[in-house]
Formats: structure tokens, sequence, C-alpha cells
């Protein structure tokens, strides 16, 4: 089935314009006439309603957003944002931002002021203007809760808080390929 835009030109008025969808039925093609798209505006009638895009649109600023959006996605989906912190907040984005973009304290903020921005982060993140004093509290709030960070990164893995053993655990149960791994890891 496809649909097609036919001009079916009249004697004595103007032409009528019809949407039509069309068919195969054995050998035949049918016809059946969807909208009559005579009265419709100019516009939908191919007609030209800008110039040029470059007279309809102004471009101020194009920030690079691709980067942001995929690293963004992996933090989220790998849920670091949460091992940050449970409760969204201002300084858990801006260290997101860090780890995003890492870079000097204030050319971070630099980064994340929306008047200097470079890159769709800070809007993104939804912070706003960023002061370089802002970066300092950003640290001192990592570094207070550097241990429950240490703590969630290694617990899995080092058989703390119940966690099972350590690197190569879940092939305890094959000893042939345990002992490939290990030979691989060095």
């Amino acid at each position: 089935m496809a649909l097609s835009v036919d001009v079916m030109p009249n004697r004595s008025s103007p032409p009528a314009i019809l949407l039509r969808e069309a068919w195969r039925e054995q050998k035949r093609i049918r016809r059946r006439t969807v909208a009559n798209l005579s009265k419709m505006p100019p516009a939908l009638d191919g007609g030209v309603t800008f110039p040029s895009l470059d007279a309809a649109v102004a471009i101020r600023r194009s920030r690079p957003h691709g980067h942001v959006a995929a690293v963004l996605g992996t933090v989220r989906s790998r849920g670091m944002v949460r091992i940050l912190h449970r409760v969204p907040g201002r300084m858990r984005d801006l260290a997101v931002a860090a780890v995003v973009d890492p870079a000097s304290k204030l050319a971070t903020a630099r980064a994340l002021d929306p008047e200097t921005a470079s890159t769709s982060l800070g809007a993104v993140l939804g912070l706003g203007p960023v002061i370089g004093s802002e970066m300092l509290d950003m640290l001192d709030w990592l570094l207070e809760r550097q241990p429950w960070i240490e703590m969630t990164f290694v617990a899995p893995r080092s058989g703390a808080l119940g966690g099972r053993g350590g690197p190569g655990h879940h092939l305890a149960n094959f000893p042939g390929k345990r002992r490939a791994r290990c030979r691989a890891c060095m």
C-alpha cells in the first residue's frame, strides 16, 4: 500500500489536489482518495514559507552534547550517581561533572557556567552559575563521603559486607578456567 499526492486537472476550475492510497489486487492497481487537499493553505501545497533556513533561524551558540549524553548515561546506568549520594543535590551533580569532564577546579567551574560553558553538561545537570569556592566545597564533601564510596566499590570484590570472594570468585567451581584466568591476569 502506498500514499501519493495526485493533481487531477479540471476543465474550467483549478486542479484537484488529492491524497490517494494505492494497492495491488492481483493484476489491477486500485486507488482510493483519502483526502482532498485542494482547499489547504499554500504552505501545505508545497509553497515556500521561508526563503532560506538562514533567514528563519539564527544560531547564536552551539554546544557539544553527544559525549555528555554518552558519559552521563553510562555513569547513571552503572549506578555511580547513587554511589556518590542517594539524594540528588548540587554537590553530587558537581562531583559527577568532575568525573564526566575532568579539569582543574576553576576550569570546571567555567565549563559549567551558562555564560562560558564549553559543553551542555551544566545545562543537562541543571547547575546554573558555578563559582570556584563551590568546587572546593564539593571536594570537601567528597572527602567526607570517601570511606563510604571506597567501601561501596571494594565490598563486592573483597568479601567485606557479605561479598563472596575476590577477583574470579565466579569461576570457583571451574578449576581449569580459574587457573587459565590467573595466567591471563599475570
